[in-house]
């Protein structure tokens, strides 16, 4: 990735953030969500960018740090908190990487997925509601 776009007259734009949330209320896990499964909570901010979906550490804590371009992505799904919080939702991805397909899981308040979701059908991201 790297950090501009190019847009239809040629010219080169800088990388914007249109959404960003956390890191409160913010747990990031590799692979399906799960409460049983070891998550990174409160210490990464998300951002949906112009290219793609970003996690950004914050505090020194152990977070997860991660890019992934919107192009990469090979789904997208949405459900309910598995203790059934009725305030959080998973935002979980599949996107492709030079490995293989890969798993990251988003859990946060469900206006936080609303408007990533927003966001992201801009793009052209397909979103998949499952698991409610």
């Amino acid at each position: 990735m790297n950090g501009s776009i190019t847009s239809q007259a040629g010219a080169q734009q800088p990388e914007r953030v249109l959404f960003s949330f956390g890191p409160l209320g913010v747990s990031v896990c590799k692979g399906c969500y799960s409460m049983w499964k070891w998550q990174r909570k409160n210490s990464t901010v998300i951002e949906l960018t112009t290219l793609g979906i970003k996690g950004v550490p914050r505090c020194g804590l152990s977070s997860r740090a991660f890019e992934i371009p919107y192009s990469s992505i090979a789904s997208l799904q949405v459900y309910g908190h598995p203790a059934r919080l009725g305030l959080m939702q998973v935002l979980d991805i599949r996107y492709w990487t030079e490995a293989g397909i890969q798993e990251l899981s988003i859990c946060t308040y469900n206006q936080n997925v609303l408007r990533a979701c927003e966001v992201l059908a801009s793009f052209a991201v397909p979103i998949y509601a499952s698991r409610s």
